[in-house]
């Protein structure tokens, strides 16, 4: 249980990555690499949502496919020079696009494979 937000996290992933389960973590790629491996996929399968250039490192280490939001704090534009294939205001903005995301996502997957 997430006590500040109030949320029982586990109950709402598939997998849950801890930074004990990795030598490194972001910028190195070792977390979302454990993620992958967690989760029985391959990183053309995967994408990660993140807010930081520290996010965009560790997805292009993984191969796996960055969409940033900028609700962090992290300008769009830093988020697309780091290797952001697209960036959204927020996650909510991101959900209400997240068929179109979610297709160009699996084409830039591709595109790098």
């Amino acid at each position: 249980m997430c006590g500040s937000a109030g949320i029982d996290l586990p109950s709402l992933a598939d997998v849950l990555v801890t930074k004990e389960e990795a030598e490194a973590s972001k910028p190195a790629p070792d977390l979302v690499i454990v993620a992958w491996e967690k989760l029985a996929l391959t990183p053309a399968e995967c994408a990660l949502v993140g807010d930081t250039v520290y996010d965009a490192q560790a997805c292009r280490g993984a191969g796996v496919v960055f969409m940033g939001v900028s609700s962090g704090g992290t300008p769009a534009e830093l988020l697309l020079e780091a290797g952001a294939y697209g960036v959204w205001r927020d996650t909510g903005h991101l959900y209400a696009d997240l068929d179109h995301a979610l297709e160009q996502a699996s084409l830039a997957a591709a595109a790098s494979h």
